[in-house]
Formats: C-alpha cells, structure tokens, sequence
C-alpha cells in the first residue's frame, strides 16, 4: 500500500445520527501494524450496512486521524483492509 493511504495514528468517527454536533467516537487505532478497536468500529459497520440502502448518507459520515487528516468511509474502509483489525470494543 502506498504511504498516502498508509493509516497512522488514532481514528474518530462522526455520524448524522449523533445528536451533538460537537461528539466524535473514537474508532480506534493504528499500532505495531494493527487496528486496534474500540468499539467505534461496530458503530461504522451498523451505519454503513444502512447506507447500503441509502447511498446519500454515505458523504454525511466523516471520518478523521489525529492529526486532523479526513478520509471518506472508503478510503478508510479500502486501508483498514490492509491491516490485522483486533477488536477490543
């Protein structure tokens, strides 16, 4: 996998459905070549499983690192592959 879609660091998630506007879900996080997560994870699968059936509330999911870096549910979800995804949620 190239470096730019090389996933690093701590990953949060926002979702239409959350009621304050301000609330991120921490996903995970990248460490010694595995995605370790928090349970953030679950949320995501339940959320794109609906959007399965409507596309539209795909680009209202956002996705960011700490360092700030956005990706699109794709991105995130195509670079997650990459990795050995252990569940701690």
């Amino acid at each position: 996998m190239s470096d730019k879609h090389k996933l690093k660091g701590s990953f949060y998630l926002k979702l239409p459905t959350f009621r304050d506007s301000d609330d991120w879900l921490e996903i995970g996080e990248v460490s010694f070549g595995n995605f370790y997560s928090y349970g953030g994870l679950t949320s995501l699968r339940q959320f794109l499983s609906i959007a399965e059936n409507k596309p539209a509330l795909l680009e209202k999911c956002q996705i960011k690192n700490d360092s700030g870096k956005s990706y699109s549910a794709e991105e995130f979800v195509l670079a997650l592959a990459e990795l050995q995804v252990i569940d701690n949620g």
